[in-house]
């Protein structure tokens, strides 16, 4: 299992004795969303898959820029995975929320290797009984991560954005990354084998950062689907 613990040092982020400590940029306030992408297309493994929404992840985007405006503070700045279904979900954000859209590879879901975008039947076939809960922490899938390589890639994401990121900024990205987070940042361990954060496609988290500590404000806020 992997920690986090919160440190004040400025700038930079470590590993040591299997805990990665935060160490944030300063003492202002910061408020971060982190937003999963809608609802892909359904019948097929996901991971690095190159598979885009689908027509309900389509409205649920629409839906949720709509919400974000008129519920949340002024977004500054977009950042999301480089993957289609993130991709195509901050194209809907940005018709209606018209700020700057930075891509990253650094936001996107585990790199399943082999598995990406496969059919759940043809994955069954090639890769019986192999899904993220079955691998070991250091057990990679087959040309791709393994969970340690990816919870690793999640929390230096994280801070790299606290170092280099505006006030109010919006990341779309995916719920494997989003719960990866949320352990982290309550401070609990997390594993591949325990259970994910729970996060409705398009659903909302908020993190709120004031005086070197951070804490998770709004967790999976979907009114705009309801």
């Amino acid at each position: 299992m992997l920690k986090s613990s919160l440190s004040t040092a400025p700038g930079q982020s470590r590993q040591a004795g299997g805990r990665w400590t935060t160490l944030f940029v300063n003492d202002n306030t910061m408020r971060l969303l982190f937003v999963r992408h809608g609802q892909d297309i359904s019948g097929f493994r996901g991971g690095w898959s190159l598979h885009g929404l689908s027509k309900e992840g389509d409205h649920q985007s629409i839906l949720l820029a709509q919400y974000l405006k008129t519920n949340y503070l002024p977004i500054s700045r977009i950042i999301s995975s480089d993957l289609p279904r993130a991709k195509e979900t901050t194209h809907h954000l940005k018709h209606i929320i018209p700020v700057e859209v930075e891509f990253n590879h650094n936001w996107r879901e585990i790199n399943n290797g082999y598995l990406a975008g496969l059919s759940n039947s043809e994955a069954d076939i090639k890769y019986p009984l192999l899904f993220f809960n079955s691998l070991q922490m250091n057990e990679k899938y087959p040309n791709g991560e393994s969970p340690v390589d990816f919870f690793e890639r999640v929390v230096s994401a994280y801070n790299n954005l606290l170092n280099n990121s505006y006030n109010n900024t919006l990341i779309v990205t995916h719920g494997g990354v989003i719960s990866i987070l949320i352990y982290f940042l309550k401070k609990v361990e997390w594993s591949n084998s325990k259970p994910p954060i729970q996060c409705k496609p398009t659903g909302i988290f908020e993190v709120s950062i004031h005086n070197n500590q951070a804490e998770v404000t709004k967790e999976n806020d979907f009114n705009h689907l309801l």
